[in-house]
C-alpha cells in the first residue's frame, strides 16, 4: 500500500528537481522561459502508475528500452506533490522547498503570458542556480549543459519593466494588422 513516506523515499532515490529554461524568439524579441520539472525514472512502469494514480497527477510516458517517467510539470501539481513530499523527503528535501518557492513565485505573477522584467528574470535566475549548487550528485554534468548563463539571459532578454507601454505598443500592433487585414479583404471584394 502506498503512502506519501514511501513515494518520498522513493523520489529521494529515483527522481530529480529541475527548472528548465528555454530560449524563444517571438515578434523579433528575445524572452527566456522557466519551466519547473518533478521527475521520477524507472524501468519498471507498474511502480510509477501505481505512484501516478496515488499522486492522480499527469501521466507515465516511455518505454521498456529506455525507461518509464514519470514527469509533473503543472506549477500547481508541483506545489501539492511537494507540500506531500516534504515531510518525509530526507535527501531531496531542500530541492523540493526550491521548487515549491519557485512555482509560488511564477503563481505570484499577476501578469499571465507576458515578457517578465529584470527583477523577476533575476529572481528565477537565482532560484534555478539555487537548485543546481543542491543537485550535487549531476551538478557537474548540469553545469556543462548549462548553455544559458545569467549573463546570457539577461543580456538577451527583452524585458518589460513597463507594463502598460508594452501592452499599449503591442495593441497598437494588433489594430495595425486588422487594419491591414479588412483593408485587403476590402479590396478584394471591391468594396474599395
Amino acid at each position: 500500500m502506498l503512502n506519501d513516506s514511501y513515494v518520498a523515499g522513493f523520489f529521494d532515490g529515483e527522481g530529480s528537481v529541475v527548472i528548465i529554461v528555454v530560449r524563444v524568439k517571438k515578434h523579433g524579441r528575445i524572452y527566456y522561459q522557466f519551466r519547473p520539472l518533478l521527475k521520477m525514472s524507472q524501468k519498471y512502469r507498474p511502480v510509477l502508475d501505481s505512484i501516478r494514480s496515488y499522486l492522480g497527477t499527469c501521466s507515465v510516458t516511455g518505454n521498456a528500452l529506455n525507461g518509464y517517467r514519470y514527469v509533473i510539470q503543472s506549477v500547481e501539481h508541483i506545489i501539492k506533490v511537494a507540500d506531500r513530499l516534504l515531510q518525509w523527503s530526507l535527501v531531496k528535501r531542500d530541492s523540493l522547498r526550491v521548487v515549491r518557492r519557485f512555482c509560488e513565485f511564477q503563481q505570484s505573477k499577476v501578469r499571465k503570458n507576458t515578457p517578465y522584467s529584470r527583477q523577476e528574470i533575476e529572481t528565477m535566475i537565482a532560484l534555478r542556480d539555487e537548485l543546481l549548487n543542491l543537485n550535487e550528485m549531476t551538478r557537474e554534468k548540469q553545469l556543462k549543459r548549462i548553455v544559458y548563463t545569467p549573463e546570457r539571459i539577461l543580456g538577451e532578454t527583452s524585458f518589460v519593466d513597463d507594463y502598460q507601454r508594452w501592452n499599449e505598443e503591442r495593441l497598437s500592433k494588433l489594430t495595425y494588422a486588422a487594419k491591414q487585414y479588412w483593408t485587403s479583404r476590402k479590396v478584394i471584394k471591391g468594396v474599395i
